[in-house]
């Protein structure tokens, strides 16, 4: 990998098919539990309509809910980068994965309007990781192909939240249409599938080469 020894050893290209530590070892980390999280993030989204149904709520707690769940991302990224400072992008980002998935799976227990709002302003939290995945992606890369990657990471972890509008509908379906069960199992249910995936990518993250505050020996090696 091609390095740049004057900007700290960071790389000046962007292999795509290549995992070498650290720097596109961290490149897919990154942006892969960027993805993972939206997807956990994202997970009342596509349900809400037999949400709504079930917890007898109306139009208005539905918007706080949404509200809330916005709230909790901006506190975090707001709390997220000075904790990438100080400890570094790798334990931000393995912390954030273990967080979303307690909240996710406790979706599946939301029993009233105030119970709803709590889930889902810490699940919030989990779209701090778009924070974490810069700073990432910004310590691996040199000055002329930083932005690609930031860019190429943003957009990639991004598409989590779309995956999971067509995830979250297959398996609600799969619950209530192969499975038999009733509207209200099969969206309780549906949460097991997310945080099983971002429980096991968090495992990997925890293998993922450590940065603090720039570049260690182990970058240069």
């Amino acid at each position: 990998m091609p390095v740049a020894p004057e900007q700290g050893f960071k790389a000046t290209e962007i292999q795509l098919l290549s995992f070498a530590r650290p720097h596109m070892r961290g490149f897919h980390f990154a942006w892969a539990s960027f993805f993972c999280a939206f997807v956990c993030w994202f997970a009342f989204a596509p349900l809400m309509f037999f949400v709504k149904q079930d917890l007898d709520l109306n139009l208005s707690q539905v918007f706080t809910t949404n509200i809330l769940s916005v709230a909790g991302t901006v506190m975090c990224r707001f709390a997220i980068g000075p904790l990438c400072d100080k400890i570094g992008p790798k334990i931000c980002q393995f912390s954030l994965l273990s967080w979303i998935v307690v909240f996710t799976l406790l979706g599946m227990s939301v029993n009233s309007y105030w119970s709803l709002c709590v889930v889902r302003f810490f699940l919030g939290f989990g779209g701090a990781a778009f924070v974490v995945t810069q700073y990432w992606t910004t310590a691996l890369f040199a000055n002329e192909i930083v932005g690609t990657a930031n860019a190429t990471t943003a957009g990639w972890g991004n598409l989590g939240g779309g995956v999971t509008q067509m995830l979250m509908v297959a398996v609600y379906a799969f619950m209530t249409q192969t499975c038999g069960l009733g509207q209200e199992d099969g969206w309780r249910l549906s949460f097991l599938v997310r945080p099983c995936a971002a429980w096991i990518f968090r495992r990997r993250v925890a293998a993922a080469p450590r940065l603090r505050r720039g570049y260690s020996a182990e970058t240069r090696q």
